[in-house]
């Protein structure tokens, strides 16, 4: 900084005509405006930006006095280049008429007041918007010099536990029974993680008794997306960690799965209760309470049980073979269709089922009830694993629908 400083000081287009070296005066002064630009200049500008356009003007004319009572002898010239880029700062429109269907629902929280999240990002940026997207689904994307980036996970990509799709019919309370029905409805897979869209809109993450699984490890992913998706790379994905730009990209790419208003199913009453709150430019909270009325803030995690009796299954409970073959469909052969994410192969054949049937008693892995409630571990030369199945994305009901299937294609 102080070479920096030295260079300014002796550069006559700077300090003046005369290449000699500035005083020890200019030079002191040129420090406070450095000082100033460091630390003051950067959050007034963020605070221009959040404020309505009416004080922009205002605002800047007055940094811009400061700026030059700062400066004193330092040169006119830098003052004008100074003054250019405030004035050039790009910032974002807060000015709006009014919210439609396809207005995003972080907009106009944070219109009406609602604080910023941790992981909010003002400026979106569609290249990484892209390169999120691209680790998302793919596992890495390019760095900045155009080259492929390390797979972020050896065994598994993101979209091999969620959809990036709605996949609630209400999104304020989502249960595995209507989620299967909309599965088949528009051809999404039924999976153990909730979907990626609108989890920007939530506010915790890793419920409930997801600290039976991974400890203390939940306590700072809970209340924080950039830590659980962290967790999610080296736990869930038994991968590395991601850099810090790459957290930054797949932020981006969250945020362009932010809920619209649209989505939310709001009537014609509750779009001009919004409206008139834009026209008055106020903060609102008893309208925040109405939109978060319509969505849930987090995605329920209630783990459960297998059976006590293997052989009886769930009490009091029957199975529906013709659900269960939608589970199937959607769940099992998602991934164990030729192998795709486990060495376990599934297919249609009447020995498979068979199979299946046969080890439902087993108190092991082999059995579809410990599977679907516990999981599988990873183990040293097999790390590949399968997520349990909470309550919440698959209930009893359904896993004996899927156990009579099984039974029914087995012949029994």
């Amino acid at each position: 900084m102080e070479q920096l400083v030295a260079r300014w000081a002796h550069n006559p287009k700077v300090v003046g005509s005369s290449p000699a070296p500035a005083t020890s005066e200019s030079l002191a002064n040129m420090r406070g405006f450095l000082y100033f630009c460091v630390h003051l200049l950067g959050p007034v500008v963020q605070w221009i930006v959040r404020k309505p356009p009416e004080l922009k003007i205002q605002v800047r004319f007055l940094m811009g006095l400061l700026t030059l009572s700062l400066m004193k002898k330092t040169g006119f010239i830098v003052f004008i280049l100074v003054t250019v880029t405030i004035f050039s700062f790009k910032t974002k429109n807060v000015e709006v008429n009014e919210w439609n269907i396809q207005t995003n629902l972080s907009d106009v929280l944070f219109t009406l007041g609602e604080p910023f999240p941790l992981h909010y990002i003002q400026h979106k940026n569609a290249e990484l918007v892209k390169k999120g997207k691209e680790i998302i689904f793919y596992g890495r994307t390019t760095n900045a010099r155009n080259k492929k980036t390390k797979r972020q996970s050896k065994y598994f990509v993101c979209t091999d536990c969620h959809n990036t799709k709605i996949e609630d019919p209400s999104l304020f309370l989502p249960e595995p029974e209507p989620r299967l029905a909309f599965a088949i409805q528009n051809n999404l897979p039924f999976l153990q993680g909730t979907t990626f869209k609108g989890i920007v809109n939530r506010e915790t993450w890793y419920n409930d008794d997801y600290y039976k699984k991974y400890g203390k490890a939940v306590e700072s992913s809970r209340d924080t997306l950039i830590n659980a998706i962290q967790l999610c790379a080296t736990e869930c994905s038994q991968g590395r960690k991601f850099e810090k730009w790459e957290i930054e990209a797949v932020l981006h790419y969250f945020w362009s799965l932010d809920y619209s208003l649209g989505e939310l199913g709001l009537n014609e009453k509750e779009y001009e209760l919004l409206n008139k709150a834009i026209k008055e430019k106020r903060k609102d909270a008893s309208l925040i309470k109405l939109l978060k009325s319509k969505y849930a803030q987090k995605s329920p995690a209630l783990f459960g049980d297998a059976p006590y009796d293997k052989k009886k299954g769930y009490e009091n409970i029957t199975g529906n073979a013709t659900h269960g073959a939608w589970i199937y469909e959607k769940s099992c052969m998602f991934c164990h269709d030729e192998k795709r994410l486990s060495n376990l192969n599934l297919d249609y054949e009447k020995a498979t089922f068979k199979l299946l049937t046969k080890n439902l008693t087993l108190h092991n892995e082999k059995s579809v009830y410990q599977a679907i409630r516990y999981g599988t571990k990873p183990v040293p030369g097999k790390r590949p694993y399968m997520p349990h199945y909470t309550i919440s994305r698959m209930s009893n009901q359904q896993t004996e629908d899927l156990v009579a299937f099984i039974k029914k294609q087995s012949g029994e």
